[in-house]
């Protein structure tokens, strides 16, 4: 992957001149069209890797040439499923779309992005589901299309306007029972939108039943079903409708296995699958040696999803099974991996610290399965490894948030010899800095860096170092949890004194990104101070760059154990993967906010 240009992310800018674009060679317009850039980004959006998309997109700006509609479009698309949803309205505001160009794409975008900040600021969401609801409406009146009416009808009655919903309800259910579907994918959205109407109808017989039909299709697809539960669960939470009719659309357990850590026992055959029954669950597990590759195989050889947590990079680490366990073990292992439905790899240990990993890689496995249970809406179970003994289950709500205990065990800390520290990892730059002339220089430092200054004075007590040249500025931290508070409210708080400061300053956009992991502590022999170094810096320094402005990009690691120490207090959720630079391989990422309980103003609110 090319290194993004910072200037991709102004998406009517065609030339860019920033210095990164000029240290590397453009693509030309006669090596990839407009239509094979549009083609590439929608399979990147389409397995979920939407950063990667954007990416994609920022790619054919640099390219030059002529920036289309269409990705226009599908740079929106993907600034909002990152998790960048206010850039991306703003971004969608500023075009000057024609009438001829606003087919139900386009006119229903507005209402979908209207629907993700409203739900994000709940409950104080009535007048963004009723403008929400009046752009799906405006869309359905002039295309004639379901999808948005009845996104409309829903708008409208998390809204407040129940008749008006159960007008549109009452067309659009007049409509799908018209239509004959092309493939399974169309039969499942046509019988999901049926139920959806009929639960707006009270027809609670019709929603049932059309659920139970739309639960036959589309088995595997779990991201269409999850956002069709999660949207049905939003109306009976917030309509106060009982029963949940939602369940009917069945999503696979997600499983946690806790490792042993205590001789690494060998579990008998099949006992993590007993407690899942015949389901094909969602299995995150360690696998650092052989007995946890042999259940992993056996979870795989009964249809279970294998999610495994391995400490280092896949070519390494099948290399230490060669050198620890001989080709056969590695044989397989490498086979396992490639089978497995995700591998996620724990970063920054050296060879010899394989025990002192495990309990990092366990709690990293622990908070990804969590995550993936919240994104899902489903059930979550954790089960030991030795014996397949339950050790704790949950339920997720709408918001992610378990109804029932879920949490097995305290965050113990983490073991690592004296001159090694797990911490929290932030990266901060501005988009747009390298512009400034001499005369805003004091500005920025006084305006801008003064503001961070007073910020980060709040966390003093748990924040281990922290520096700053130009307009970089890294802080190391005691946990995730610091270091989540800090990157979130920087993103907040520096945004005021950028807007009030006027001429280039205004134009100034903070990008953010944050890690946790293993570093070395030691004493700076220029500096005379204690610091911290390592691998994981350099790899939080390269996030940064490669992602957009306005918005908390983590690690998946930093997620993991954010979602151990403040599950209650951060919202996350997946945005895609991105290939850093000089050989440090690709990072999942996700994106990070607050969870907001204060009213958002909508567009011409004072």
């Amino acid at each position: 992957m090319s290194p993004r240009c910072p200037c991709a992310s102004a998406i009517l800018s065609v030339t860019c001149t920033c210095s990164s674009s000029r240290r590397m060679r453009r693509p030309t317009m006669a090596e990839h069209l407009p239509e094979d850039y549009a083609a590439r980004a929608r399979s990147a959006l389409k397995s979920g890797n939407y950063l990667y998309s954007y990416d994609i997109l920022a790619q054919a700006q640099l390219a030059g040439g002529q920036i289309t509609r269409e990705l226009q479009y599908l740079m929106i698309l993907a600034l909002a499923n990152a998790g960048s949803t206010r850039h991306a309205l703003e971004q969608y505001r500023k075009l000057d779309l024609q009438a001829d160009e606003l087919n139900e794409d386009w006119l229903a975008l507005e209402g979908r992005l209207l629907k993700d900040l409203a739900i994000q600021s709940l409950p104080h969401s009535q007048a963004l589901f009723l403008s929400s609801a009046a752009a799906y409406r405006h869309s359905h009146e002039r295309t004639g299309g379901y999808f948005s009416g009845i996104n409309a009808a829903t708008m409208f009655a998390l809204g407040g306007e129940r008749e008006r919903s159960r007008t549109l309800a009452r067309e659009v259910m007049s409509m799908v029972g018209a239509i004959s579907p092309r493939d399974d994918r169309d039969h499942f959205y046509l019988l999901a939108t049926e139920a959806e109407a009929a639960l707006l109808l009270a027809d609670f017989k019709r929603c049932e039943e059309c659920l139970r039909a739309a639960d036959r299709l589309l088995p595997d697809d779990l991201n269409s079903r999850s956002r069709t539960r999660s949207q049905l669960k939003l109306l009976c939470r917030q309509l106060g409708i009982d029963g949940k009719p939602y369940r009917l659309l069945r999503m696979p357990p997600v499983v946690y296995v806790e490792p042993d850590t205590h001789g690494m026992q060998r579990p008998p055959r099949g006992a993590l699958l007993s407690q899942v029954g015949n389901t094909a669950p969602l299995m995150f597990m360690a696998v650092l040696e052989p007995a946890q590759l042999v259940e992993a195989e056996h979870c795989l050889e009964h249809g279970a999803r294998l999610y495994a947590i391995i400490p280092g990079a896949r070519a390494d680490e099948i290399g230490r099974w060669h050198r620890s366990y001989g080709g056969a073990w590695a044989g397989r292992l490498a086979r396992c991996l490639e089978q497995a439905h995700e591998v996620s790899v724990a970063r920054g240990f050296l060879d010899g610290e394989t025990d002192f990993c495990l309990s990092y890689i366990a709690d990293m496995s622990l908070g990804l399965s969590r995550l993936t249970a919240k994104r899902l809406g489903g059930e979550w179970t954790a089960v030991k490894s030795s014996d397949g003994k339950l050790l704790a289950s949950a339920d997720f709500g709408l918001e992610g948030e378990a109804q029932s205990p879920g949490q097995h065990r305290s965050l113990a800390p983490l073991a690592l010899p004296p001159n090694r520290r797990y911490v929290g990892l932030i990266f901060a730059d501005f988009l747009g800095f390298q512009r400034l002339g001499d005369a805003e220089l004091p500005r920025f430092s006084s305006d801008v860096m003064g503001a961070a200054a007073k910020l980060l004075a709040r966390h003093r007590e748990r924040i281990l170092f922290r520096h700053t040249w130009g307009d970089a500025i890294h802080i190391v931290t005691d946990d995730a949890q610091t270091a989540a508070e800090i990157v979130t409210e920087l993103n907040d708080f520096i945004a005021a004194p950028l807007r009030s400061s006027g001429g280039q300053l205004a134009e100034l956009e903070i990008r953010l990104a944050a890690h946790y992991a293993p570093v070395f502590v030691g004493h700076d022999p220029i500096e005379e101070t204690l610091t911290y170094y390592g691998t994981q810096l350099s790899c939080t320094a390269r996030i940064e760059p490669v992602t957009p402005p306005g918005m908390v990009y983590v690690t998946e690691a930093f997620a993991a154990r954010l979602a151990l120490e403040a599950p209650q207090h951060f919202a996350l959720d997946y945005a895609g993967e991105v290939e850093l630079a000089k050989r440090y391989g690709k990072y999942r990422l996700f994106s990070l906010r607050k969870k907001r309980r204060a009213p958002i103003k909508n567009e011409g609110e004072s």
